[in-house]
């Protein structure tokens, strides 16, 4: 798979065939035609930029881990809203998402158990279309905050 110029995804599939001849009169110096034997491959659009995911904000941007405040509000759009189709991780760490509609995403951020310090990590949105994860062109970051024993002090 891999992305072009204009942000459309491709996947190459490469289908095994006997050899075969490609003629062309483009090509003068050889004469009028060019003989040469490939293996053909064919490509089809998996999916286009159209649908990227689109962060606007995320709320609150820190909380404390495993903290009474559990909830997270991604805003942004072309999010899809089916939740078997988005995929929400917190650094490599999967969320639990609570609602999602086209402009709006509502998690449980994964509990980082023993936190000693802060700990900041991206926020990656991928819409999931037939089976390929389509991310968003950018993620935000979000900061963990350690519980110091069940004293949610910020």
């Amino acid at each position: 798979m891999y992305l072009t110029k204009n942000e459309t995804f491709y996947l190459e599939e490469i289908i095994r065939s006997n050899p075969f001849i490609v003629a062309s009169n483009k090509v003068k110096s050889l004469g009028k035609l060019f003989f040469f034997f490939c293996e053909p491959a064919t490509l089809k659009v998996i999916c286009s930029s159209a649908d990227r995911p689109l962060i606007l904000g995320i709320m609150p941007r820190s909380l404390v881990t495993g903290g009474p405040q559990n909830e997270v509000w991604i805003r942004g759009r072309k999010f899809l809203k089916n939740k078997k189709n988005l995929v929400v991780k917190f650094g490599n760490i999967p969320a639990t998402i609570v609602q999602c509609e086209t402009n709006l995403i509502i998690v449980k951020p994964p509990i980082i158990k023993d936190l000693k310090k802060e700990l900041t990590v991206e926020v990656e949105i991928c819409n999931v279309i037939d089976d390929q994860s389509v991310p968003a062109k950018e993620n935000f970051t979000f900061t963990f905050l350690p519980n110091n024993n069940g004293k949610f002090n910020y």
